[in-house]
């Protein structure tokens, strides 16, 4: 009978599988880490099976609970990985929004795996913006209970602002190295990039895990 089931198993039926038969798989999550890749921000999830069941991971989900975006002032010239998915984020996003990317990772009884899920937006190419989101991220299984919630996690893309390849932001450069060779426009960079900076330190307040590089933004802030 179970044999027959599967030769025609359906989407319908693998709930109807799934009522029958539930697993008995505890997930926890290990650890979640973010990390800056190019264009993309990375969630690095490790995960654990408690359980006595495979458990089936099916979805990771991204909901925004908060979003800013800056534009630039002045423009100069472990466990190995066994999944890598990508899911884009919109530009700007509603407080709210919720994005989700199918996943294909099984972990058996006492077993721990580890997958990425890599976010990017749309303006990979326009150096002269950046948006902020605050997100949180649920793993949605086969197991018990079904949605385990990874965390919450703060990034920046579709890059981290650096004053290295622009203004973005006021910081202790430019207390020692006045803006003043920018002639008439010194006063309105200067403003944009006092106003960067307050809009990053009030976002970057919040709950979250931050990107190394992202700490070290928020350290470089005045």
């Amino acid at each position: 009978m179970l044999l027959a089931l599967g030769a025609f198993v359906t989407p319908v039926g693998t709930k109807v599988i799934d009522r029958l038969f539930p697993a008995q798989g505890t997930l926890v999550i290990v650890d979640l880490v973010v990390e800056n890749a190019g264009t993309a921000a990375v969630l690095d999830i490790s995960v654990q099976n408690k359980g006595t069941a495979r458990v089936v991971l099916r979805r990771a989900v991204v909901k925004v609970e908060r979003f800013t975006t800056i534009h630039v002032c002045n423009t100069q010239g472990e466990l190995e990985v066994t999944g890598e998915y990508d899911l884009s984020l919109p530009s700007p996003a509603e407080v709210g929004y919720t994005a989700s990317k199918k996943v294909n990772q099984q972990v058996g009884p006492d077993e721990a795996d580890r997958f990425q899920i890599r976010l990017q937006n749309k303006d990979i190419k326009k150096v002269h913006k950046v948006s902020f989101y605050s997100l949180d991220v649920t793993i949605e299984t086969n197991g018990s209970p079904a949605f385990i919630h990874a965390g919450k996690a703060m990034i920046a893309l579709p890059l981290v602002p650096s004053n290295n390849d622009g203004g973005w932001y006021w910081s202790h450069r430019f207390v020692r190295e006045p803006l003043d060779w920018l002639g008439p426009q010194q006063v309105a960079v200067e403003a944009c990039m006092h106003g960067n900076s307050r809009a990053m330190q009030e976002f970057l307040a919040g709950p979250g895990i931050l990107s190394e590089e992202l700490l070290n933004l928020r350290s470089d802030l005045l």
